[in-house]
């Protein structure tokens, strides 16, 4: 099934494999301009494989008037769900409200356990295509107590509003938000305050300790520090303390350090 609209068509379909970046792939047959068949494969985000959806289909976007014709490279089409008319027994309510439009999460809508042995299996082919392991030796997967927040450092985007949030999918456009479902706890209470008030461009990094502590970068003014300290953070300017496995780590914003620090705490 096929309707128009303008650069948009619909589909009615049965969603393939997941890629391995979460996307699952349809398959969209038609007849090109010189009447030959062909069949193009699209990658549809937020669906899960057997599902029959409806799926929207924007066209690649063309070249810009004035934009270097050998520099332009036209992109994918974009794609998403409009409809389930069957859904997969693996799809769970997604807790986001902007899950599949966000580009931050692929799998929200998947079982947790599914999701583990979707990775696993990810894991598994590639030691057996690259590494040419015919028995490769994987260790049992290790999941996490919870699966929500958990993450100890957001960067946020800002748009031209000074509200932050993060881009929606393929694109630059910023989605404000207020809370995240896998941040920590302690970086939503600083997003529910920022989000209050206008912010610098381009972004907003936000990076919180077991300790307590916490970097925003860049640094807040004298007022929303006092806003956010009401809120029961510790607003640090230059390092935060973090212990793992025993030890006590200082860590700057710019640091690399595993972002779920309780799963950390198990691999170690």
């Amino acid at each position: 099934m096929i309707e128009h609209e303008q650069g948009i068509t619909y589909h009615r379909v049965t969603l393939g494999s997941l890629t391995r970046e979460g996307d699952t792939v349809a398959e969209i047959s038609g007849v090109d301009g010189e009447g030959i068949e062909q069949t193009q494969v699209i990658r549809v985000p937020a669906g899960l494989p057997g599902e029959r959806v409806t799926i929207a289909i924007e066209a690649a976007r063309q070249r810009r008037p004035g934009k270097h014709k050998r520099r332009w490279r036209p992109g994918p089409p974009r794609a998403w769900i409009t409809e389930i008319h069957e859904a997969s027994p693996l799809r769970r309510q997604a807790p986001c409200p902007v899950f599949g439009t966000c580009g931050g999460c692929q799998l929200q809508h998947m079982e947790y356990e599914e999701q583990l042995a979707w990775k696993r299996a990810i894991v598994d082919h590639l030691l057996r295509e690259v590494g040419r392991f015919e028995r490769p030796p994987l260790l049992e997967t290790v999941a996490c107590d919870n699966p929500w927040h958990y993450r100890n450092h957001m960067r946020f985007s800002v748009n031209r509003n000074g509200e932050v949030g993060l881009t929606a999918r393929g694109t630059h456009r910023v989605l404000p938000l207020a809370c995240c479902p896998i941040a920590d706890e302690q970086i939503n209470r600083a997003l529910g305050v920022i989000s209050q008030v206008p912010n610098e461009r381009p972004q907003v990094l936000i990076r919180c300790g077991s300790s307590g502590q916490m970097l925003i970068q860049p640094q807040p003014g004298p007022e929303v520090t006092e806003r956010l300290a009401a809120n029961g953070l510790d607003i640090r300017s230059d390092t935060l303390e973090e212990r793992l496995a025993g030890e006590t780590f200082r860590i700057r914003p710019s640091s690399f350090f595993q972002t779920n620090t309780a799963q950390a705490e198990k691999m170690v």
